[in-house]
């Protein structure tokens, strides 16, 4: 494991613990707060598998959701941020059926309330579970909320903060190098304002660890930031020894998995030292693992809701599937739909696929075709947000532009 991946999950770890000391000592004595008139949970009540409780700490016992949708019993001591809809109420109890502790004592048995803080985002389909019917309105053509900026990429909405990230990407500032990049905080509905002016990123998405993640292609790595401050860290990934060209986007699988596309577009006067453009896959604590290195230009990239299915995009007329199993390990390949050249991806709750291709275009689990959005300009990427997450905010080169949808979906 390298040292910044480690240290983002030590602070992680500390986190928790301090936050489970807190809720000890709040419960010895008459409650902190806001919930001191709130009576204390009773020792070992479980955080809720299937997602119906808060983000669990490490070892705590009760297993992380299987997937998004949060149905499962897991086990692996942690509830990711989409797997779980966090309330952060639920105690440290016994492991859910079928879970395991991680291999860790089960914190049930000290009777210590289990209380770190909310995920950055619950599971958007927990509380409309379905079934669903046509996702798209009547009318499909999005609206501009905002313009005046240079090349939009990257939206993630941040459900604990009610915001939308995305980057801009200033292209007239490259010269024969990388362009950099400011991502940029959306408010709704229309107040905007820099959260990290020296940011240089396309993609962003959240770890499990509910920290913000971001392809940097000045580093020609991924990136971790502090949603506090927008702090960056780098994660220092190679392919065997060699560096990638430009990490263009991402998308992170409930046990912490890390799935990124590495195109050129961003390389600048930098070497290819790879000697492709590629598709990977970074297991937690491991290092990273090529998925497909035959893809024209490999862009967006999304896991279907129960994590079973890898979507990529790219410069070509193809987007792709692939299989992927319970241990997050990713089969061959096969033609999903054909849109175009592609670049962003997103999911909703009912499985359907959301491509920017010319406008964005809308499929079905099953790769057929239910129609699309209009859109002023040429869309880069798409992300779910909203309180209800069903307003579908698009990313589309100088204008932020949304559409309200009839299915909710997920927030990068």
């Amino acid at each position: 494991m390298n040292t910044q991946m480690r240290a983002a999950i030590v602070s992680a770890q500390m986190r928790a613990l301090s936050a489970l000391v807190t809720a000890a000592l709040c419960a010895a004595i008459t409650g902190c707060g806001d919930d001191a008139a709130e009576p204390a949970p009773q020792p070992g009540a479980g955080a809720g598998a299937g997602g119906s409780g808060g983000s669990v700490a490490p070892g705590a016992g009760a297993g992380a959701g299987a997937g998004r949708s949060g149905a499962g019993s897991g086990g692996a001591g942690m509830q990711a941020p989409r797997a779980g809809a966090g309330s952060g109420a639920g105690g440290a109890g016994a492991p859910a059926t079928g879970g395991t502790a991680g291999g860790e004592e089960d914190a049930g048995s000290a009777g210590m309330d289990a209380g770190p803080p909310d995920p950055p985002n619950a599971d958007p389909c927990a509380d409309d579970p379905g079934p669903y019917g046509d996702p798209l309105p009547a009318a499909r053509t999005a609206t501009l909320i905002e313009d005046g900026f240079d090349f939009l990429e990257g939206p993630v909405w941040i459900d604990s903060e009610g915001v939308l990230l995305f980057s801009d990407m200033h292209m007239g500032q490259a010269g024969g190098s990388w362009p950099p990049a400011t991502i940029v905080r959306l408010t709704p509905p229309n107040a905007f304002d820099p959260f990290e002016e020296n940011a240089n990123t396309n993609g962003l998405a959240l770890t499990h660890e509910g920290e913000l993640i971001g392809c940097t292609h000045d580093v020609q790595t991924l990136s971790l930031f502090d949603l506090e401050n927008g702090d960056r860290t780098p994660i220092e990934l190679t392919y065997m020894g060699d560096h990638f060209n430009s990490p263009n986007d991402l998308t992170v699988r409930s046990d912490g998995t890390v799935y990124f596309t590495d195109p050129d577009w961003q390389l600048g006067g930098r070497t290819n030292e790879t000697g492709m453009t590629g598709v990977y896959r970074v297991p937690p604590g491991g290092d990273p693992e090529l998925i497909d290195g035959t893809l024209d230009k490999p862009n967006g990239i999304a896991l279907s809701p129960d994590e079973r299915t890898l979507y990529v995009g790219s410069a070509g007329q193809d987007l792709m599937a692939y299989p992927v199993d319970e241990n997050g390990l990713v089969g061959d390949g096969e033609v999903f739909a054909s849109p175009g050249g592609s670049d962003g991806l997103t999911v909703d709750c009912a499985g359907n696929l959301y491509v920017t291709a010319g406008g964005v275009q809308v499929f079905d689990p099953e790769g057929d075709q239910l129609g699309s959005i209009t859109v002023a300009e040429s869309p880069a990427n798409v992300a779910f947000g909203g309180a209800d997450r069903r307003t579908l905010y698009i990313t589309a080169r100088t204008g932020l532009y949304s559409i309200v949808l009839n299915v909710p979906g997920y927030p990068y």
